[in-house]
Order: C-alpha cells, then sequence, then structure tokens
C-alpha cells in the first residue's frame, strides 16, 4: 500500500511528536524525580543539623549546672554549714532547672525536626504535581504532529501513483469505494 503525501506527512509528524514529547516529558520527570530526591536529603542533613545543635545546647546546660553545684558545694564548705537547709533547697531548685532546660530543648528539637519534614513533604508533594504521564503525552504529541501533517499536506495535490485518496471509486460501479465495502 502507498500512502499519499498527505498521509505520509500525517504519519512523519505524528511519529515525531510524539516521540519528542515522550523525551520532553520523560527528562521532566527525571528532573523532577531528581529534585525530590534532593529535597528528602535536604531535609535528612537539616534534621542531623538541629540534632546536633540540641546536643551542643544539652552539654552546655548540663556544663552550667555544674558549675553551680560546685560554687554551692564550695561556699557550703566554707561556711562549715554543709548540703542541708538552704544550700540543699539551691541544690533541688537547679535539678529542677537543669531538667526543665533539658525538656525545652528536647521539645523545641521535636518542633523543628517536624516542621523540617513538614516542609520538605510540601515541596515533594508540589513537585509530584509537576510529573507527567509519558504515554499520554506521546499520544497527545502524536495526535498534533498528525493534525500538523495533515494540514500541511493539504496544500498540496495529491497525484502520486497509487496513492491512497479520499476521493477513490470502484471503477467497476462508478460509486465512491467506501459505499462498496461490506
Amino acid at each position: 500500500m502507498v500512502f499519499g503525501p498527505v498521509a505520509t506527512l500525517a504519519i512523519a509528524g505524528a511519529a515525531a511528536a510524539g516521540a519528542t514529547a515522550y523525551e520532553g516529558v520523560r527528562k521532566q520527570n527525571a528532573a523532577i524525580e531528581a529534585s525530590q530526591r534532593a529535597q528528602g536529603e535536604a531535609a535528612g542533613l537539616q534534621q542531623q543539623q538541629l540534632t546536633e545543635a540540641a546536643a551542643l545546647e544539652r552539654n552546655k546546660r548540663i556544663n552550667e549546672a555544674n558549675m553551680i553545684r560546685s560554687r554551692l558545694r564550695v561556699s557550703a564548705g566554707e561556711r562549715g554549714v554543709g548540703m542541708a537547709g538552704s544550700t540543699a533547697a539551691f541544690m533541688r531548685q537547679l535539678d529542677y532547672a537543669a531538667s526543665m532546660n533539658m525538656a525545652i530543648i528536647n521539645r523545641n528539637l521535636a518542633n523543628q525536626n517536624r516542621a523540617v519534614m513538614s516542609g520538605a513533604q510540601a515541596n515533594i508533594a508540589a513537585l509530584t504535581a509537576g510529573l507527567g504521564n509519558r504515554l499520554l503525552s506521546a499520544f497527545s504529541g502524536a495526535l498534533g504532529g498528525a493534525s500538523t501533517g495533515l494540514q500541511i499536506g493539504g496544500a498540496f495535490p495529491s497525484e502520486a501513483p497509487g496513492a491512497v485518496t479520499g476521493s477513490m471509486t470502484n471503477p467497476i460501479s462508478d460509486l465512491p469505494a467506501w459505499r462498496n465495502v461490506k
């Protein structure tokens, strides 16, 4: 079967546009997936940094509490009163303040980690919305290419010998060929 120039242009246009659309969406999807991976890695790194900063803050608070305890012990020893009475009350207050500081640091870390994950999930969801269907894009591109090929080909007469045209007639009945199809 020989196709006329219109059909040939339509087929060529469909193939070229379909392949181009498919490749374009494939590359776009690959870039989006790489961005999603990078977003996840960045969130993990940010959480690691927050954890390290919280550990450093905990150590600073522990050292601070230990220095205050040492001063209280030295002061009590110099006065010769021991660790009872007001010195014991100061120590209890110091222990309470230290435990509250640890709880605050831990709560802040948990909240910051949740904020990082929430932001990362929102960014990944936004990226996911940009993913395209390669098959649908190829089909859509092929339709556009075929349409363009038909428009271009329609501008030229189809006189190729043996070409399939829309105005074929049955040589026996002299009627359009489509009427004789059973």
